[in-house]
């Protein structure tokens, strides 16, 4: 068999095909490298303003108790030998026996910025106002979080974002993405286990059951030819105790004294600022596995309003109620498959927002009641903030969490009215840190960031 040689027309239009390949690919990782800045090099967060999104250098401790991992910022410490956990109140975790991090690394995305698609909520990477050094290879860069856009005047009331007096609201995307994890049923006490479950039943009748990471509920024979129940009260309950968890409290109470959510950050410790705020928003999620004909309701309570999903797995309807009226009612969406169900029930920026295995099955909107009329469950207050409970069903729940939102305030920190002098300008947003009490940003400034000072979105370099 011969061989054919190439062609000078051959040779050349293999080179230019190669070329051009080569351009691309070059082409492609200039584009990258434009776009995302700190690929080569990321850049590394310092301080506590956005923690516990993004964290400077701080402290990793599991806790001796519970097995709970937390952070704590190196710079705000109170006692300098302990750790309060933040999951079960634990105050003797030496701090010996912490892991000392740097800041976390992260990349800068230009895309948005430079095409003016910078979005509510986005982390966002901006040169800062003040200093000479602001313009030094990034390095004074500072990472804050829109909370405010072009031609709005922002209003921080009752820990709720207004935007020209309409409140803002997140989707459960952004809640997941913001929220701040209170109690997790994974992480159970091992070495004070004389201390009582933060779920604890209703009643001496009760037949919720303890579980490694959860609870079970085994219906009673009968119990589901039932009529069916009114109230919750009806069922059997299995309520949450909600404990501080934090160290140095005035007055100072026992681990497990009962105290209302609070907009406590474990990453600042003992931070010491004064009265500490009451946080309504919340979210609750679980992974359910439901057998049998029955009903299940979850209740959250809310700035003296209770909030409760109704679950009727004979009827396959599920309800919205406010009080002791349903808002809501529908039947379960199709394609809901009977096991395991992953739950989340949240009230957030005056709205309620269910999940069932990731698809919204209700986001309504809600106007705050009169705090003074309201009429709640008994059961539920701002020290039992959740509630659940059941009636002819065989269930177990596993992973329980409890989830606070945020809570933004002004520049003091108190519960009071705040807003900005006057609305944004079309090229200019309102920028606040996610860790409110220790932040310094527009509130402080008393004017926004211009939109030619914003490099691009902050995206977290998990690598």
């Amino acid at each position: 068999m011969g061989v054919r040689k190439c062609s000078s027309r051959e040779r050349y239009v293999a080179f230019g095909s190669l070329l051009a390949i080569l351009l691309t690919v070059l082409s492609l990782a200039a584009l990258r490298h434009w776009r995302y800045d700190g690929l080569t090099r990321p850049f590394l967060i310092h301080g506590s303003s956005m923690a516990p999104a993004l964290k400077g250098g701080h402290l990793s401790q599991r806790c001796r108790d519970c097995a709970f991992p937390f952070h704590v910022a190196v710079d705000l410490l109170s006692d300098p030998q302990r750790l309060t956990c933040p999951n079960c109140g634990y105050r003797e975790n030496p701090l010996e026996e912490s892991q000392r991090t740097g800041g976390e690394r992260v990349w800068i995305d230009r895309w948005k910025r430079s095409f003016n698609r910078l979005e509510r909520w986005d982390m966002v990477a901006f040169h800062h106002r003040f200093g000479e050094e602001s313009n030094r290879e990034g390095s004074k860069l500072a990472v804050k979080r829109i909370i405010g856009l072009p031609g709005e005047q922002i209003e921080l009331r009752g820990g709720e974002i207004y935007a020209n007096g309409t409140v803002v609201r997140k989707s459960m995307e952004q809640f997941r993405a913001m929220g701040i994890l209170l109690f997790d049923t994974y992480y159970r006490p091992s070495l004070t286990k004389e201390i009582p479950d933060r779920f604890q039943p209703v009643g001496s009748r009760s037949h919720w059951k303890r579980l490694a990471t959860g609870y079970q509920f085994d219906a009673p024979q009968g119990t589901a030819s039932k009529s069916r129940p009114r109230v919750s009260s009806e069922l059997d309950q299995l309520l949450y105790h909600h404990w501080a968890c934090m160290p140095d409290q005035v007055p100072r109470k026992a681990r497990t004294a009962a105290s209302p959510v609070a907009d406590h950050y474990c990453y600042n410790h003992g931070l010491s600022r004064g009265q500490l705020l009451s946080v309504s928003d919340l979210l609750f999620k679980c992974s359910l596995t439901p057998r049998g004909r029955g009903i299940l309701s979850v209740s959250l309570f809310s700035d003296a309003d209770c909030f409760e999903i109704w679950l009727d797995f004979d009827a396959k309807t599920y309800e919205l109620r406010r009080g002791r009226d349903t808002v809501v009612s529908a039947q379960f969406h199709q394609g809901l498959k009977p096991k395991p169900l992953e739950l989340e029930f949240a009230i957030v920026d005056h709205q309620v927002i269910f999940v069932v295995n990731g698809r919204t099955w209700l986001r309504q909107p809600f106007v705050p009641a009169d705090t003074t009329k309201t009429a709640t469950l008994t059961e539920i207050n701002a020290e039992h903030p959740l509630m659940i409970a059941a009636q002819g069903l065989e269930i177990q729940i596993h992973r329980m969490q409890l989830y606070r939102d945020i809570y933004w305030a002004g520049p003091f920190h108190h519960g009071e009215k705040w807003q900005t002098k006057r609305h944004l300008q079309q090229n200019e947003y309102f920028l606040v840190g996610d860790n409110v009490p220790v932040s310094e940003d527009c509130r402080h400034w008393g004017e926004g960031i211009l939109s030619k000072a914003i490099l691009g979105k902050v995206l977290l370099n998990k690598r």
